[in-house]
């Protein structure tokens, strides 16, 4: 066999022996991610007698079941199973509990604040409040994700904002297997900074292995990145894009199954949809909606939630009494606006008004009570265009009244097949074309400096990230674009290993990578 044709036979064998373990990975990391989010702690009434109510998916359908625990849950709601699909521990922003209904070892005062203490007896009021995420690469740890709030006045009005985001950690370890928090890792702040009330949500990075988590700034439009990996939170990194939000009372942020898209709806009949990268953890082609209202400030048109399809086409946004479908894969999205719903003024014994949303693992949408019915309906068909997605109104009961929904991100979401940006196991590329347009990046050994070249970029400003593969920011710049054309050269002190370049503006996102050896 020629030189030239072995050489080219090893390079393409290494491309697909790369790409096979990467499919074992992904295949892995589904397998052992499944029921997370089986078993669904529900329940209203404080009095620790009565009974509250839940739902267990793990027979593969909706089943509601009754138990005595003392939790009740106003607004805020999480929770996480093991992978078989039984119970670990849950919370409703005041305390978090065990499998036992008991309370979690130091489980207790983990997230402290003005708004905690207000709603002490209840549950957090705040729609997402909380989210659990399993450690990477750890079969006993957990993370919860957290946020409480502090009243103070700004912008001429009395504000009930969190100041910081938190995290505590959950080991399985302690207590007997029950788990706890240590006290060394309970309500660390990730940042402090004037945020929306709640919205906490995540994503898989396309790894499949590490977590994206997302929160939005208070009164701006930047939002705060942070990476979970083996070996802690990335420094936090902040995007600004899209809509402010000024108004806030109630609302709530999503990734599309597939991790491809971000939508937050807010209070004000805001509406922001982003595309998201699951690697560089950039949002990029926004879309802006204002929700119709044809009452403003009246309790029948003010947007609540919202929730993607299984299949990511599809965006469901709840209000009082109408949810909305939009479809997020055409261009005009705003156009797609299309009326599924419209509330039948059913009471149990209050109004049934729709309130918080969330995907279930039946493929279905369940959609809470805004009056705490002992009752949630649901979009049957998700997947389907227009009506044909069914929403059933008043058909799923439960002994006890309930007004709010677990926070659950995708746990089955794995790694991203189809980019090799993010694939740690790949060898020997030092640059390739992604994304819109092309980027070149061309690496010097000797000097030891990456050339970074682009052309045809549309847009007026620009984000330079260079990130590590484990999703580590290790430079960022921002400017403006003199031309079509953009050019750079960096120096590369830092280790050997593949380097992930991100090329952003307002209208376009370019990837690649380049190995340094």
């Amino acid at each position: 066999m020629p030189e030239h044709s072995a050489s080219l036979f090893i390079i393409i064998s290494m491309k697909y022996v790369s790409v096979f373990l990467l499919f074992l990975f992904s295949l892995f990391t589904n397998c052992y991610s499944q029921n997370r989010d089986n078993i669904w702690q529900l329940g209203y009434f404080t009095f620790n007698s009565a009974p509250k109510c839940g739902v267990d998916f793990n027979s593969g359908n909706a089943t509601s079941f009754s138990l005595i625990r003392p939790m009740s849950f106003f607004i805020t709601n999480a929770s996480i199973c093991d992978s078989n699909g039984q119970l670990l521990f849950y919370t409703n922003g005041i305390y978090v509990a065990n499998r036992n209904h008991d309370t979690l070892q130091n489980g207790s005062d983990f997230n402290p604040g003005y708004i905690t203490n207000l709603n002490a007896s209840d549950g957090l009021a705040v729609s997402q409040g909380c989210i659990i995420l399993p450690y990477p690469d750890s079969n006993n740890k957990y993370v919860i994700i957290h946020e409480s709030g502090e009243e103070f006045m700004a912008h001429n009005q009395t504000q009930d904002q969190p100041l910081n985001l938190s995290y505590s950690i959950v080991d399985m370890n302690l207590d007997g297997g029950l788990g706890g928090i240590d006290s060394s890792k309970k309500s660390i702040h990730l940042i402090n900074d004037t945020l929306v009330l709640g919205r906490i949500t995540a994503c898989k990075h396309a790894n499949g292995r590490d977590w994206w988590i997302v929160v939005q700034r208070f009164y701006s439009n930047i939002y705060y990145k942070f990476l979970l990996t083996p070996y802690g939170f990335s420094a936090p990194y902040s995007q600004q894009i899209g809509d402010s939000i000024n108004y806030d009372a109630l609302g709530t942020s999503v990734f599309s199954p597939d991790g491809n898209m971000y939508a937050t709806v807010s209070y004000d009949n805001t509406l922001n949809i982003f595309h998201f990268d699951r690697c560089t953890g950039n949002f990029y082609d926004s879309t802006f909606i204002q929700v119709p209202n044809p009452t403003p400030g009246q309790p029948d048109n003010e947007p609540f939630s919202c929730a993607f399809s299984p299949n990511s086409r599809f965006l469901y946004v709840v209000e009082y009494t109408r949810i909305i479908q939009y479809d997020v894969t055409v261009p005009n999205i705003a156009a797609t606006q299309t009326y599924v719903a419209q509330w039948d003024s059913f009471t149990a014994p209050f109004n049934t008004y729709f309130f918080l949303s969330q995907l279930a693992p039946d493929g279905r949408i369940y959609i809470s009570t805004y009056g705490g019915d002992s009752l949630m309906h649901y979009i049957e068909y998700p997947d389907s265009q227009g009506i044909a997605c069914n929403v059933v109104q008043n058909n799923f009961f439960f002994v006890d009244y309930n007004a709010s929904i677990p926070n659950f991100p995708n746990y089955n979401l794995g790694a991203d097949t189809t980019s090799i940006l993010c694939d740690s196991l790949s060898v020997g590329i030092t640059s390739i074309t992604l994304s819109k347009g092309e980027l070149k990046i061309f690496y010097h050994p000797i000097w030891q400096t990456a050339f970074i070249n682009a052309s045809n970029l549309q847009g007026k400003n620009y984000t330079l990230n260079i990130f590590d593969i484990t999703g580590k920011q290790l430079f960022s710049e921002q400017g403006k674009l003199s031309s079509p054309y953009f050019t750079k050269d960096f120096h590369c002190n830092f280790a050997n290993g593949i380097y992930i370049i991100s090329l952003s503006t307002e209208k376009e996102n370019r990837k690649g990578k380049f190995v340094k050896n």
